[in-house]
Formats: structure tokens, C-alpha cells, sequence
């Protein structure tokens, strides 16, 4: 038998049971009780989150407009690609075109959708939704209360050296390049 299917079948569970121990405004903690095909059980940990996007605003001049802002989680700052959560009901392509105004003062009509992915899909249910923007046209910077957030333009170039030199650290934005990277043929 094949070794993928051998680990598809140990993987499959039936869920059993959900609680959830803790709901606020963007995530929910829950833990499954799962059985699996092998008949053990597990408890499976699980953050539930909306999803998010994030945008790749590129400038009449072709640089990228990324923000720097303080991540207090980490006690850092870093630099990344404008990105947010969706709001409850709220479409990916609304959420992009809030975000992308809210964090970079800017806004656009040519928004085209390059693709996504999960960041941790062994905890958490996040899909992150990847779009470019073009055509940028001068907006209003408002970011939350809670974000202190400072736009920097980047060439290509520039980006990719700051993530060979761990400079730039954030995995949204580092797995964003590269699949924009392809998206222009570069790798």
C-alpha cells in the first residue's frame, strides 16, 4: 500500500465533541475530541480565526509600499506588507481595499486577487488572502487605535535582501513575495 495513503488513513478522525473555552473579537479557542481510524482519541487544540488578507501595493514607479509597525506580541518592530483580519460577513476583496487604504493612505480600484494560504493549519483555521494592488491613487491613512504604523516604498530588489538579512522576519510577508516573485516569472 502506498505510504501517502497510509498517512491519510492514520490522519482521518471522526470529531466527537467541540467546547470552546474562550470567544473575543477576532479568535475563538476550542478543542475537539477526535477519534481516529486506528480507534484512539485525541484532544485536538484549535484557534478559529475569520481570515485575513493581505496586499501588495505596488507604486506608479513599481516599488512595493510596505508598513513598519510595532508588533506588541513580540515587543518588535517589523517591517510587512499591509495586511488585516475580515470583518464579520465581510468579502476578501472589501476587506483589501479597507486595509489597504487604513495602513498605506492609499486606495485602488485594480485590485487583482494572486492567491493564499494557511500560515498554521496544525493549530489555527486562518486562510490569509493575497491580493496586488496597482493604480494606487492617494487616500486617507487611518490605521486602528491600536496600530502605530509608518509606510516605507521598497523595490523588489530591496525586499528580497532585507529577507536574506532577516530583516524582514514576518512570515505573511516573506511567503507573499515569493508567490509574487512567480507571479512576475522572477524564480
Amino acid at each position: 500500500m502506498d505510504n501517502s495513503i497510509n498517512q491519510q488513513n492514520r490522519e482521518k478522525s471522526a470529531k466527537i465533541t467541540t467546547s470552546r473555552s474562550y470567544t473575543g473579537s477576532k479568535i475563538t479557542f476550542r478543542v475537539d475530541l477526535a477519534k481516529y481510524s486506528d480507534g484512539s482519541f485525541r484532544n485536538i487544540e484549535i484557534v478559529e480565526h475569520p481570515g485575513a488578507v493581505l496586499i501588495i501595493p505596488i507604486t506608479s514607479n513599481g516599488k512595493i509600499v510596505f508598513v513598519k509597525q510595532y508588533r506588541t506580541v513580540i515587543d518588535k518592530i517589523l517591517i510587512e506588507l499591509p495586511a488585516g483580519t475580515l470583518e464579520k460577513l465581510e468579502e476578501p476583496l472589501d476587506c483589501a481595499k479597507r486595509e489597504l487604504e487604513e495602513e498605506t493612505g492609499f486606495k485602488t480600484n485594480n485590485i487583482i486577487k494572486l492567491s493564499g494560504f494557511y500560515p498554521a493549519p496544525g493549530f489555527c483555521t486562518e486562510y490569509i488572502h493575497i491580493f496586488i494592488a496597482k493604480d494606487l491613487k492617494p487616500g486617507k491613512l487611518h490605521p486602528d487605535e491600536d496600530e502605530g504604523i509608518d509606510p516605507i516604498e521598497l523595490s523588489l530588489e530591496e525586499a528580497c535582501d532585507m529577507i536574506n538579512k532577516n530583516i524582514i522576519v514576518d512570515a505573511k510577508t516573506i511567503v507573499s513575495i515569493f508567490k509574487y516573485m512567480k507571479w512576475l516569472n522572477k524564480i
